[in-house]
């Protein structure tokens, strides 16, 4: 998962074979159950066609009669899973249907089809049972990763550190968990901050160091600039990721002509569960470990993401 850490803070139609599971499913909004669609087909006759259909002794729906011919009647019947009898029935006479039948959609046998001419009843009744495929669940989408974001050392820049030609400027990273660091930036006021990039050296401790820079642990020269307004954003990268075991490192920006990164006195510290942004110096010398530079501050102003 990648971080951030911001310390910068006519004819009879029917249905068709190509129809799909998921189009002959739909859901009972009462009980939420599966259900499949009852389909009503008629050819002459239909304005003395009626039908109904039961549960046990529970009729769950009912149609016609119909005034089209060779048509598709209208239905919102919908059936869930389970066993159900349909009455057809000839509201003139005893001759049965001229043609027609009821199908559940998704399913092959036509209902009432055998109730036809000559039936010499007025109604017929049949059993039939439904089938309903439980729908596949909606795969939840992967979540993008998130960064974690936190405030600029109170949200806001303090004043750039001009003056002298420094040659470096540095902050302690606690690492408390290993990471692959991505890159470091910084925002800062004058174009020649961080000119050969950064240096990576394990610290003597988690608030100081005193231990040599040298770039031991890393050389990062990758560097692009974006103006912001009235000042700069510098990302320091490195060609490959940097792992980062657990421990302590100094993060020093090595610079030829001075450097002019923003501090902000407000925080010393600035964490999460996997790193910690620790403090800020500035030395006239680039390999001065963080303890020995000659000026402190509370808080620099820089980004560090990893993953």
């Amino acid at each position: 998962m990648r971080r951030t850490l911001l310390v910068a803070v006519g004819l009879l139609s029917g249905p068709t074979a190509a129809s799909s599971e998921q189009d002959i499913v739909e859901a009972i909004v009462e009980t939420g159950a599966p259900t499949r669609k009852v389909k009503v087909y008629q050819f002459m006759l239909p304005e003395k066609n009626k039908w109904s259909i039961s549960k046990g002794n529970k009729k769950i729906c009912e149609g016609g009669p119909y005034t089209n011919w060779y048509a598709e009647a209208p239905s919102d019947c919908k059936l869930p899973t389970g066993s159900y009898s349909i009455t057809c029935c000839d509201t003139r006479a005893k001759e049965g249907w001229s043609g027609g039948y009821v199908l559940i959609h998704g399913e092959d046998h036509k209902l009432c089809k055998n109730f036809v001419f000559s039936a010499d009843k007025k109604c017929q009744t049949e059993k039939f049972v439904v089938n309903v495929p439980t729908p596949k669940p909606t795969p939840k989408p992967t979540p993008k990763p998130t960064s974690t974001k936190f405030p600029a050392f109170g949200g806001k820049h303090g004043p750039w550190q001009g003056g002298p030609p420094w040659k470096s400027q540095s902050f302690i990273l606690q690492v408390k968990q290993q990471i692959s660091l991505k890159w470091i930036e910084v925002e800062h006021s004058q174009p020649y901050m961080g000119s050969k990039g950064i240096l990576i050296d394990p610290a003597s401790g988690s608030t100081s160091n005193t231990w040599p820079i040298t770039g031991q642990t890393k050389k990062c020269n990758g560097k692009t600039r974006n103006r912001i307004k009235s000042y700069y954003r510098s990302r320091f990268e490195c060609k490959k990721k940097v792992k980062l075991p657990i421990g302590n490192y100094q993060i020093t920006f090595d610079s030829t002509n001075g450097n002019s990164a923003f501090r902000n006195d407000v925080s010393r510290l600035v964490k999460n569960a996997q790193i910690g942004v620790y403090g800020y110096a500035e030395d006239m010398s680039s390999s001065k470990p963080w303890s020995f530079s000659k000026y402190h501050y509370k808080g620099m102003f820089v980004r560090v993401s990893y993953e």
